[in-house]
């Protein structure tokens, strides 16, 4: 079930429309919501408090409510920022064969694929999700699920009655709503552990973008010099890491919220991995830091950069350890799809060591401008006044338009 994500279904839940079979998680208490135990309306959850659950699962109940919206609106009303939503409800295809409500019971179908229809009626998950439901929900997982189904039969027999699955399942991140209070501060900013300021020139290009979401490739520490710890922990971001040491996923386990995974990116299936984690195929942060530099080469080459677009990409050559080779072939890559160069040769202690790209087309504005020049040198640990002013900016500056999608 959504790719192994029901581990994040812990703490106090509800299951809707539980049943006999009421959801058993793998940590805490999930309380049963049924009408045939004369639980109130699945809709409107009389009783239940505004922000009081860690998550709502419910499967094959939603299909049954006339005002889908309405109750799903509701449902993420009563999980907490952060909780989850877990929905399973009949693929219209798999299930009512693309014919209409074959259920009498059922009010509404939903399918991946098809257009709303509102003469059957029909939804369109991604459209709800992205649409009326914009902006509340986080997606991670949005996929059908055919365990055991026999597509040669198709609906001329009920096959879940021998076993067969054929749903739809999500598993959605309630948001935390952007208020006044939410632009950036300079206490917030003081969390910064990057060693050159690249969790600061991130926020800076994506105007303290929060709920963003990266791949890190290269992790190291969980804290120390890390360039995603300010992201996840003061502006809400996930992500996904990599690292080859297991002590430092170990200690990632102890100290993060977001996943570190113990792999040799020369030979990770990114494609599949940021699937795994619901990532993209837009994100807004990809870093690349292996040593050496041409294992940073390798694992740049096994991203698919036509499939997945990074609005942000900082990428280590160490061009003083050898002499600029993976430096050339980087800028080659990055450049031949579209990213641009805003800041190149990254100094550390007076050493060219990483450049700093960017989308233009994810860009939420034209700030990065402010960064870009012939021969731009970044030394962060000197910032020069017109740098430490960039950065100074941010804190000032308004969450862009879109800046929590």
């Amino acid at each position: 079930m959504a790719q192994g994500h029901l581990q994040k279904l812990v703490g106090r839940g509800l299951d809707i429309g539980a049943g006999d079979d009421p959801f058993q998680p793998v940590a805490g208490e999930c309380r049963a919501w049924d009408r045939k135990h004369g639980d109130g309306d699945a809709a409107k959850l009389p009783g239940v408090a505004a922000d009081s659950l860690d998550y709502v699962y419910s499967s094959h109940c939603l299909e049954h409510l006339p005002d889908p919206l309405a109750a799903l609106r509701r449902w993420t009303e009563v999980v907490r920022p952060g909780g989850f939503l877990y929905l399973a409800v009949p693929d219209y295809d798999l299930y009512e064969g693309g014919e209409g409500l074959r259920n009498c019971f059922h009010k509404t179908a939903f399918s991946l694929h098809r257009p709303a229809d509102p003469s059957i009626p029909l939804l369109n998950l991604p459209e709800l999700l992205s649409g009326p439901l914009r902006g509340s929900l986080r997606l991670w997982y949005l996929g059908l699920c055919d365990d055991r189904y026999d597509h040669r039969l198709g609906t001329s027999v009920d096959q879940t009655r021998r076993g067969a699955v054929c749903h739809i399942e999500i598993l959605a991140e309630k948001l935390a709503p952007v208020s006044a209070a939410a632009v950036p501060t300079p206490e917030i900013l003081s969390g910064s552990r990057s060693k050159e300021s690249q969790d600061l020139f991130v926020l800076s290009v994506l105007a303290g973008k929060r709920n963003g979401s990266y791949l890190e490739i290269g992790a190291g520490h969980p804290v120390h010099h890390s360039n995603t710890w300010l992201l996840e922990t003061g502006f809400s971001w996930r992500g996904v890491s990599l690292d080859i040491d297991p002590r430092q996923v170990e200690r990632h386990a102890r100290l993060r919220r977001n996943p570190c995974r113990c792999a040799d990116a020369t030979e990770t299936d990114f494609g599949a991995l940021l699937e795994e984690h619901g990532l993209g195929p837009a994100l807004d942060y990809l870093q690349v830091d292996i040593d050496p530099a041409h294992n940073s080469l390798k694992a740049l080459q096994r991203i698919d950069l036509t499939r997945f677009r990074f609005a942000v990409v900082t990428f280590e050559h160490d061009r003083y350890r050898n002499e600029g080779r993976e430096q050339a072939l980087s800028r080659e890559i990055l450049g031949r799809h579209g990213y641009r160069l805003v800041v190149g040769d990254v100094m550390n202690r007076h050493r060219a060591f990483e450049d700093w790209y960017v989308d233009e087309s994810l860009m939420p504005d034209d700030f990065w401008r402010r960064f870009s020049g012939e021969g731009v040198r970044m030394d962060p640990a000197g910032l020069s006044p017109c740098h430490r002013e960039l950065f100074g900016t941010l804190p000032a500056r308004s969450p862009a338009k879109g800046a929590t999608d």
